[in-house]
């Protein structure tokens, strides 16, 4: 980044601290894009981590109801053989 130059009136009404003016300003535009992708990244990755975790508990549920509907089959096969005797 450019250092601010002391100008003559000459200097400044011939226009040329808008060039310096515009480095500033792509700078501080650079940055400020830069902060908002952070912040992005940041709430991409907490989205991330909810999204996993009910991921996580969905699979956990799912295979708890597996499990139980399992056990509902072998009790009614087993009422079914008890009854056919």
């Amino acid at each position: 980044m450019k250092r601010v130059n002391i100008m003559s009136n000459r200097d400044f009404e011939n226009g040329l601290w808008e060039n310096e003016y515009d480095e500033y300003e792509e700078v501080y535009q650079n940055a400020l894009m830069t902060v908002q992708i952070i912040e992005e990244n940041r709430r991409l990755k907490r989205e991330n981590t909810r999204l996993q975790k009910d991921l996580r508990e969905s699979r956990e549920n799912l295979d708890k109801q597996y499990q139980y509907s399992i056990s509902q089959v072998g009790n009614i096969l087993g009422t079914l053989i008890e009854n056919s005797k």
